[in-house]
């Protein structure tokens, strides 16, 4: 009885396993159903999502354009009588916001006095509706709107425009300035972000868009091209219709062409900030079908699969049931064998008999899966060994249904995740293999795997901490290099690119040699042979300067920071490379500054400093040829003083005709700096109009010029300029620095003057304290005289009275009417009233007056013909200072004259040239 009940039990078990299959298909249908509701529900979200940010977008970009209008309104009121800069004004305005097709400003008539389009200028646009709306405004901040219209002015291209008044401060309308923005333009924005929404689905998928005017009107279409032609809500759309009441959203309907059932997501733009909008809408669709091919794809080769496995699953567990009782205890001990074995080993292991159900589960396992082995044992596996692709989420075939369909060992694919009972997630790896009996045929399957969530942590950290370093290379500002032990290129970031000028798929796998001047490469060949013999180099781990070799052929100077390291048994070098141009360039420029300072001071002319200062200019900044040219203020041009050229020959005519030629104001390079009062650059003398010396310079190779004013305050005293072999480009940096260097020079200048000017005013005060002296000496004498007269019962003769007087004027400095003392009086004529008046007159008189009294009273006294004979040759001997004869010279003449004449006074003569001698000594004669 017992085994009758065993057999109708086992008879029962295909039954069993029908009524199973149906049950799993009708709750995978069911399940099917909801995941496609889902996933529609999902994508339509996604789809609303979408059109709501284009229509946020499409707001954004107008309400731009909005403020830039009003802007551009007020900005143009300065400049509504020039016609030229509002065409400028709006030419940078089209060229900086792409989006404009056409602007246009107009007068208070209407009539288009500047535009984007020249064809538009003169034309009466005072009928136009977006006219006749703006002239009645009188608010700077109102902007007229038009909606989406075919544009003349725009070549008949479909627009919306935006117009606003001008008003001038007294709000007085001036004209009307107004911008068509191109609708191709904001149908890119709808692209462009349908196209990103696309790529996240995976690209394959069929995305259309529309959006409709405020009356339901298609503005703009992706695939049919239906603008202007189809009104959607009078078709009765539901998307359209529900795109002017219901904000954003979406619904699922039927497509008006192909009729096929899509989702559509639709928003509608409702302005932003003052902006009022226009009131589009947006509407984005997907067929429905795209929407649940992948899930449906996915689910039909799971269907298949499982339908391929099942169906022999089902006659195989059919064949089993005859062998189950003969089995069983055979199975039974081996099941306790292996579990005793399973349950020691450090990884999890599932073991599943040939229909694919749990049978064994060791410990770690079970903590694994949340599973306990009671609970678990008999089940499928699909149900307690649960794994997903960990990016996808998408369901990962069992590894014991392939062992089981191909009787191999199979490993789990990457990435693979096992989610426990209690939702808990574990990444895992290891493998599958089959259980077979000693006939070889397939048993059941073991399970082995393991939680690896330290390792891919440790990976993770791995790749974090390659994608740092590679970040920190890709950013960095100095060109980091990697070559290999042959010395070929193996990475190359961006800022070697922008320094030598070679792409990266240019140079990996080239030799670094490309990159080095051609001196440079038989010592890198050596010095790389001599590495892979000995190991060792001269050059790793030091920082040394040389000249890199640009990909157009320039050399420049960098520095080079060399290392070597060893990976896998090759050996690698890098290199850190910096660009030294513009530090090399700032250190030739602080080397000019200070030798330009350092001639300027150890030199006492201009005269002396010009060669020195053309040479040292010439080269610090390496250029060829430099002169010096000074204003000649009476000749009203520019005269060459000193030129200065380097060793090299060929600038003799050059220099010959620099020398000789002058030049007015505007005329050549030093004309425009003295006119200008500023550096000029000149790209290239010979192409350039003025400079007459163009022909010259040509034959001499002479290209590259510039010149710098030599200014004392707002003056220009002179011009230094420079020429090269070489082409230039204009350096603003340069110029500027030579123009500090010109002021210098002009303070250099005024300060030698200065020193003129206190050098000769020294020596008229010398010249002061000397006449004074003598004046008094002199008049001492002339009282000696005239009392050795009077006892020899002689009278004074004139020229006493003529010199005394004289010595008076010399002493007291300018007479009567001149702000000088009052005219003699009695007691001034008393020898002791007399000294103590010239003493007083000597102290108080300037320097000319002293200098020039004495001459003039000895040589203008009405002694005689001989006097003033003696004295003007004295003057002819001696010389002359400011037109005063030599007081020295005339009074020397004088005395010898009334000596020989008079006999009298021979010594007061000695003394006096003990005075002479003195006055000489001091002015250095």
């Amino acid at each position: 009885m017992q085994k009758s009940d065993k057999k109708r039990s086992y008879a029962k078990l295909p039954l069993l396993i029908a009524v199973m299959t149906l049950l799993a298909l009708g709750v995978g249908a069911l399940a099917l159903h909801y995941i496609e509701n889902r996933l529609v529900a999902s994508t339509g979200e996604s789809l609303a999502l979408t059109a709501d940010d284009i229509a946020g977008q499409l707001d954004q970009i107008l309400f731009e354009r909005y403020g830039n209008i009003r802007m551009t309104a007020a900005t143009l009121v300065p400049h509504m009588q020039d016609p030229a800069a509002l065409t400028a004004h709006l030419n940078r305005m089209k060229e900086e916001y792409l989006v404009y097709r056409w602007l246009g400003v107009t007068d208070e008539r209407g009539r288009v006095m500047a535009a984007t389009n020249p064809d538009m200028v003169m034309a009466d646009r005072s009928r136009e509706r977006w006219f006749q709306a703006v002239r009645t405004m009188r608010d700077r901040r109102s902007v007229d709107l038009q909606d989406v219209s075919f544009s003349p002015e725009a070549g008949g291209v479909r627009t919306v425009a935006f117009s606003s008044p001008i008003l001038d401060d007294r709000g007085r309308f001036l004209g009307v300035v107004t911008a068509h923005i191109g609708l191709s333009e904001l149908e890119d924005v709808i692209g462009r972000m349908v196209a990103a929404f696309q790529r996240q689905r995976g690209g394959a998928v069929r995305i259309e868009w529309q959006f409709v005017g405020r009356d339901g009107t298609v503005i703009a279409d992706s695939l049919l091209r239906e603008e202007g032609r189809v009104n959607l809500k009078r078709e009765g759309l539901p998307s359209a219709l529900s795109s002017e009441t219901a904000g954003s959203g979406y619904v699922e309907e039927q497509h008006l062409r192909r009729h096929v059932p899509v989702v559509t997501g639709f928003a509608r733009t409702d302005g932003y900030g003052e902006f009022p909008g226009f009131q589009w809408g947006i509407l984005v669709r997907m067929d429905r079908d795209d929407i649940l091919a992948p899930i449906r794809s996915v689910l039909w080769k799971l269907g298949a699969g499982g339908a391929v496995v099942w169906v022999p699953l089902l006659g195989f567990l059919i064949w089993m049931t005859g062998r189950l009782r003969t089995e069983w205890s055979m199975a039974e001990e081996r099941g306790q064998r292996l579990a005793t074995i399973l349950t020691s080993i450090g990884d999890a292991v599932i073991v599943t008999d040939a229909q694919g159900l749990v049978v064994f589960m060791n410990p770690v396992a079970q903590a694994l899966t949340g599973w306990r082995q009671e609970e678990a044992v008999g089940r499928y596996l699909g149900t307690v060994f649960v794994i997903v692709n960990e990016s996808t989420r998408e369901t990962v075939e069992s590894p014991v249904t392939k062992v089981l369909r191909e009787g191999v060992v199979v490993g789990l694919a990457n990435h693979t995740v096992l989610l426990a009972k209690d939702g808990t997630e574990h990444p895992i790896d290891d493998s599958g293999a089959p259980v077979r009996d000693h006939t070889g045929a397939l048993t059941g399957v073991v399970l082995v795997f393991r939680d690896i969530a330290d390792r891919k942590q440790a990976e993770a950290a791995l790749q974090e901490s390659a994608l740092r370093f590679r970040s920190v290379v890709e950013s960095a500002a100095d060109a980091i290099i990697v070559a290999d032990h042959d010395g070929n290129i193996a990475s190359w970031n961006p800022a070697a690119q922008r320094i030598f000028g070679y792409a990266e798929e240019e140079v990996i796998g080239q030799p670094l040699s490309i990159l080095m001047p051609e001196r440079y490469r038989e010592p890198h060949r050596r010095g790389l042979e001599r590495m892979k013999a000995t190991g060792a180099s001269r050059v790793i781990g030091t920082t040394l300067e040389a000249h890199g070799l640009r990909k157009d052929g320039h050399e420049f100077p960098l520095e080079c920071s060399l290392a070597m390291w060893t990976m896998g048994g090759k050996t690698f070098f890098s290199g850190i490379l910096r660009d030294l141009t513009e530090r090399k360039r700032n250190e030739r420029w602080l080397a000019a500054q200070y030798e330009v300072t350092r001639v300027l001071a150890e030199s006492h002319s201009l005269e002396e400093a010009g060669p020195r200062l053309l040479q040292a200019v010439c080269e610090s900044l390496d250029w060829n040829i430099g002169a010096l040219w000074r204003v000649d203020r009476r000749a009203n041009a520019l005269h060459c003083v000193d030129i200065w050229h380097g060793p090299s020959n060929g600038l003799e005519e050059f220099r010959a005709l620099t020398s000789t030629i002058t030049f007015s104001p505007g005329e050549g390079l030093p004309g425009r700096v003295w006119a200008s009062g500023e550096p000029a650059w000149i790209f290239d003398v010979v192409t350039d109009a003025n400079f007459p010396r163009a022909s010259i310079a040509k034959r001499e190779e002479l290209h590259g010029a510039f010149g710098f004013p030599i200014r004392l305050g707002g003056t220009v005293l002179g011009v230094m300029e420079f020429y090269s072999h070489e082409v230039r480009q204009p350096d603003g940096a340069l110029l500027k620095m030579m123009d500090d260097v010109g002021l210098k020079v002009g303070q250099f200048v005024e300060r030698v003057q200065l020193g003129e000017q206190l050098r000769h005013a020294q020596r008229l005060d010398a010249v002061g304290r000397l006449a004074g002296g003598v004046a008094h000496d002199f008049n001492n004498l002339l009282t000696v005289i005239s009392e050795q007269r009077g006892r020899d019962g002689l009278h004074a003769p004139t020229v006493d009275r003529g010199a005394h007087r004289s010595g008076d004027r010399a002493r007291r400095g300018p007479g009567p009417g001149q702000g000088g003392p009052r005219p003699d009086r009695a007691s001034d004529r008393e020898p002791g009233g007399q000294r103590a008046r010239c003493d007083a007159g000597r102290r108080k008189t300037d320097h000319r007056n002293s200098q020039c009294g004495l001459g003039s009273g000895l040589c203008q006294s009405p002694h005689g013909s001989s006097a003033r004979r003696l004295c003007d040759a004295g003057d002819q001997r001696h010389g002359a200072w400011d037109g005063c004869g030599n007081p020295g010279a005339s009074l020397r003449a004088f005395l010898h004259h009334q000596g020989e004449r008079e006999g009298h006074g021979t010594w007061a003569v000695h003394r006096l040239w003990d005075h002479q001698a003195k006055w000489r000594i001091d002015l250095g004669l």
